[in-house]
Parts: structure tokens; C-alpha cells; sequence
């Protein structure tokens, strides 16, 4: 057996030249080198004496002295069953065992070109192949997840580890884990009824939908926002007497479930002089025989004793614009319809 890459005691300062070794050996049992370069027996340096050597020169400040020797000599005392990790001179992660080798029984690695060695800790026998030693924790593997896939409902789930990088000394492996993963089953249909919500306020009518009120945070049902129509009984006739503004009819609105914009439509008809002209306007609210409240509607006048009807239509474009006579919901609202005479004669 030989022991390989020992570091004799002793300074490497340049001047020294006498260095010591662990095991006591006889001359010719032992290989020397200095940075990598072996030295010669009797030239270089002698093992005189026995776990002695004495170079020729000193060794360079710094150098590097490994030792390989071996083990021949009766009696020595060598070290059994022992590691040296990372040994000065060699490459990081490298491992030096220091013990017998067992060579098993059947290999015949001359024909066969296969050798199974086992190494006894402490030179001990033992069945089977044990152990060579505890190696040093490394970095923890990287795992990365890769492909996930849906799978049909009631299959199994899988999971496949692929390797993607093996590692080494100081450097962790990598790997990535793809899942399968089933769908699951179809539930049962649910039984909720929007009619036992919590957040629906009134009573469900034939006919109705659901409002959303922001105030209560609450759902009420409602009648479906169509629209609706409402006549006034008549416009009766109207004489001289009434002033320059008069209120020929009125209209009360119900309170509606949202928002709307009232369109107005009315005629009359005009009887007077030559120079009589009436304007028919809708206002919404106001009181009567005044021009208050919002205009939401305008028929303009000819001048004439018999003019043609002033018709009065909705003037829709430019209200919405400017959001005139637009009626929030949920309160009773008064449309009115006057005339108003732009100039002097019977009407």
C-alpha cells in the first residue's frame, strides 16, 4: 500500500533544508516533489535519517513539498483508515484516504479489466461493500416548477423531477418539477333563490325587475323602465284678460323608479288681430302665470289674425346637453303649458 500527498513539517522560508515526515521509512520507499516537480534521491535531497530528509537546496520560500511513500517497512506505525480532505497541493473537493484496500474475492482485474476496491475504515473487515466515508454537506439542490397540465377529472395527479444541471463540488444540481394535476368533479347544482336574498328589499310583482339602490345598498323590485304617456283633460279657451303669460294646463308626474327627461308635445289654436302672435312653452314646475321653471319645451308664434297653431315640441338636443328639465326619480313633478303673447290684439 502507499500513502500519497503527505506535507513533512518543517518551515518552507527559503533557508531551510531538513523537513520531517509522519512515518519512519527506509531509504528508496519515498517519492518527493516540490511544486509539482519530483526531486531525486541522492541528488536532490536524502532520507537520512530514517522520517528525515534533507534537501541540497533549501526549498524556495512558499513551495509547495508533497511526499508519497511506501508503506514496506516492517513495523511502521501508518495511519488506518483515515481522510484528509482538500490536501494541500491538489484540486479543491480532492480526498485522501489513508488505510488498506480490500481487493474481494472473484475479480480478476487483469482479464476482466473491472476492480471493486472497498475501503475499511480502520482497516476493519466487513460483509459486503461499506461506505467509503461521510461526505461533506454540499449546497442544497435547486428545484424550479415546471410544466403544470390539467388532467382530466378522477385521474391521478402526477409529478415528473427532471434533472436539468448535475452539479459538482461547491455547485448545486438543478432540477424541474412538472405536476399533473385533475380536475375536479362537476358539484351539485345550487338550490339559492333571488327571492329569499338578503339584499332584496319589496315585494316580486308579474312584470318586475330588479333596481340597484346606492343609498340602502339593497335591490327593490320595479316596474320595467318603458315609457310612459300622460294627457292633460284639455286646454280651455282663454281671453284677453289673462296678461302676457298664462298657464293654460297642468300635469303631475308620479314619482318614477329612475331618472328621466320629459318630452312635451301641445298645440292650440290662435284667434286674433294682425298683429297678435302667440308662443306656446312647457316648463317644468314654476308657479302659474309666471315664466319660472326649467323650459322644456317651445312652439314659436306667427304673426296674424289667424295664424296657423303654435305647436309645441321637445327641445331634447339642447336641454340633455346642458341638463335642463331633467327629472330625478322618486318624486311627484309638475309640467306646465303657457302661452305667452308677443304682441298686443285679441287672443
Amino acid at each position: 500500500m502507499s500513502i500519497y500527498g503527505e506535507a513533512p513539517s518543517g518551515a518552507v522560508n527559503g533557508t531551510n533544508t531538513v523537513f520531517t515526515t509522519s512515518q519512519p521509512f527506509y531509504p528508496g520507499s519515498t517519492r518527493v516533489y516540490v511544486n509539482g516537480e519530483r526531486q531525486h534521491d541522492g541528488v536532490d535531497y536524502s532520507e537520512d535519517p530514517p522520517s528525515t530528509l534533507t534537501f541540497a537546496q533549501p526549498p524556495a520560500n512558499g513551495a509547495v513539498i508533497l511526499v508519497d511513500y511506501d508503506i514496506t517497512a516492517q513495523g511502521a506505525n501508518y495511519p488506518l483508515g483515515q481522510w484528509n480532505w482538500n490536501p494541500e497541493g491538489y484540486p479543491a473537493g480532492s480526498v485522501l484516504y489513508y488505510g488498506p484496500v480490500l481487493w474481494p474475492a472473484g475479480i480478476d482485474p487483469g482479464s476482466t479489466k473491472t476492480a471493486v476496491m472497498v475501503f475499511g475504515p480502520g482497516g476493519a473487515q466487513a460483509n459486503g461493500i461499506p461506505p467509503l466515508a461521510a461526505g461533506q454537506p454540499g449546497p442544497p439542490p435547486q428545484l424550479a416548477i415546471g410544466n403544470v397540465n390539467t388532467l382530466a377529472a378522477g385521474s391521478s395527479a402526477t409529478a415528473d423531477l427532471r434533472e436539468t444541471a448535475p452539479g459538482g463540488p461547491g455547485i448545486p444540481s438543478a432540477y424541474v418539477l412538472d405536476l399533473g394535476l385533475p380536475q375536479g368533479s362537476p358539484g351539485t347544482v345550487g338550490s339559492f333563490l333571488i327571492a329569499s336574498a338578503e339584499d332584496l328589499v319589496g315585494t316580486l310583482v308579474n312584470g318586475a325587475t330588479l333596481l340597484f339602490n346606492s343609498a340602502t345598498g339593497k335591490f327593490n323590485p320595479a316596474p320595467l323602465p318603458f315609457l310612459f304617456a300622460y294627457n292633460v283633460t284639455g286646454i280651455p279657451t282663454t281671453g284677453t284678460s289673462g296678461g302676457q303669460v298664462r298657464t293654460l294646463s297642468s300635469l303631475t308626474i308620479p314619482a318614477q323608479t329612475q331618472p328621466y327627461l320629459p318630452l312635451v308635445f301641445a298645440s292650440v289654436e290662435v284667434a286674433g288681430t294682425v298683429n297678435t302672435k302667440v308662443d306656446l312653452v312647457a316648463r317644468l314646475g314654476g308657479a302659474p302665470n309666471t315664466q319660472g321653471g326649467a323650459e322644456i319645451g317651445r312652439g314659436f308664434g306667427t304673426l296674424g289674425a289667424a295664424p296657423p297653431g303654435a305647436c309645441d315640441h321637445p327641445r331634447v338636443r339642447g336641454f340633455a346637453q346642458r341638463g335642463l328639465g331633467r327629472s330625478s326619480r322618486r318624486r311627484n313633478v309638475r309640467h306646465r303649458v303657457f302661452e305667452r303673447r308677443a304682441a298686443s290684439g285679441d287672443n
